[in-house]
């Protein structure tokens, strides 16, 4: 039985956060031991808590799977060396970057394959950006990764205002022309796409009597949108034209592991204004 993606990066984050709590307790790097973290045979060991709290069995290869995994790209970053690995056993000890790292870093935990599952619906050009951007940052390229995140949110909300500007009834409110200006900004038609939703949004609030079918996908919006959106774009504008600003791991991860839950809300409210239910007015 496959586990799920929820799982692989549970398993991922515990193990993280148990070589980070590892770290911790090492005051001379070359006094320390090795750290066991999978050792099926120990029914006290790391993995087999791990595999209890996942009621999965500390034999399972999918769990000793994910160990390794975490284990070679920690190993090909420089931040531990592996001892006594086989297939039961996996242990390793930290270089002096990697003590620093697991030390003194709040760590961000994403799991790219996790997100890549959460993206599979979307436009293959939206994935491509979104699996740059996580090369771009797992090599180091931080402020590369945040642009390419930001213009895969960009493009997708600009896919929602387009969606916007085929709505009727809205044309003599203040909001419209900015919203249909093909010339304005990507801020000023957002704002206004916004403001507009939130008209819509007041006009379904009227019809909802009975529809929890759709009601339920506009209860966050516009809300959601504005924060996240708004991040995104200052993210993205501060690291394609802004030198001073810095770029942390955690920075661009946060914003990284925010990208499916913001695209699906985008592509939730544009094939509902697309196609609206039977009987329903947005103006």
């Amino acid at each position: 039985m496959q586990p799920s993606p929820e799982s692989r990066m549970t398993a991922r984050r515990a193990v993280y956060l148990g070589l980070q709590a590892a770290a911790t307790g090492i005051v001379n790097l070359d006094q320390q031991r090795s750290i066991y973290m999978a050792n099926a045979q120990d029914e006290h060991s790391f993995l087999s808590k791990l595999a209890a709290s996942l009621k999965a069995s500390p034999r399972s290869p999918w769990l000793h799977q994910v160990v390794s995994e975490v284990f070679f790209d920690l190993q090909a970053k420089g931040l531990i060396v592996p001892e006594h690995q086989n297939a039961h056993v996996l242990g390793c000890t930290f270089t002096y970057a990697g003590l620093e790292f697991f030390k003194s870093r709040a760590m961000v935990l994403v799991d790219p394959n996790l997100v890549a599952c959460q993206l599979r619906d979307q436009p293959a050009e939206v994935q491509v950006v979104a699996q740059e951007a996580w090369r771009c940052l797992t090599s180091g390229c931080n402020r590369a990764a945040m642009v390419m995140v930001g213009l895969a949110a960009e493009d997708s909300a600009a896919a929602l205002i387009e969606a916007l500007c085929g709505i009727k009834g809205h044309e003599k409110q203040p909001y419209w022309k900015p919203v249909t200006s093909e010339s304005g900004s990507f801020q000023v038609r957002w704002t206004a796409g916004l403001q507009m939703l939130d008209r819509i949004k007041e006009r379904l609030k009227a019809q909802r009597q009975g529809r929890v079918e759709w009601w339920s996908r506009w209860e966050c919006v516009p809300d959601v949108l504005r924060p996240i959106g708004e991040a995104l774009r200052l993210g993205r504008n501060r690291a394609a034209h802004s030198i001073d600003d810095e770029f942390s791991f955690n920075h661009v991860a946060m914003y990284y592991a925010s990208l499916p839950f913001y695209l699906k809300t985008l592509d939730a409210i544009r094939e509902f204004l697309d196609e609206p239910p039977d009987g329903i007015a947005l103006a």
